[in-house]
């Protein structure tokens, strides 16, 4: 660094401002706000088979429900129960297919395309 006469500008790094500036403090607090993932968060909000086992360790069961919240579903890329490798965008997709066609199951999938039907059909 003294080559090229580099040095670590002394400011206060956002939400960093009560450590002492170089401290061990300091630096962990500098990579707690600066690391971030590229990617969405995948894996967060952990799926579970509904075996006991995994209720201690998951969120939702297999059909994307909020274990202990009566009508909540998290569809989406956290609810994998691991780090995909392969396109995540395309996994997430299958996801909410899947998610809705569970949900579509539930309430009744004919009487919601009737409904529709009926909609579309309605004159104003």
């Amino acid at each position: 660094m003294q080559k090229i006469d580099a040095h670590i500008p002394r400011y206060a790094f956002p939400g960093c401002e009560t450590q002492i500036f170089k401290s061990r403090s300091y630096w962990e607090c500098f990579v707690r706000q600066l690391v971030g993932s590229p990617d969405s968060a995948m894996s967060s909000c952990r799926m579970g088979d509904g075996s006991e086992n995994s209720k201690t360790t998951s969120v939702i069961d297999p059909q994307f429900r909020v274990l202990g919240v009566q009508g909540l579903r998290v569809i989406d890329s956290s609810s994998m129960p691991w780090v995909a490798t392969a396109n995540q965008a395309a996994i997430t997709i299958m996801m909410g297919e899947v998610g809705s066609k569970l949900i579509l199951d539930k309430w009744g999938k004919l009487d919601m395309v009737e409904r529709q039907k009926n909609a579309s059909t309605i004159v104003i």
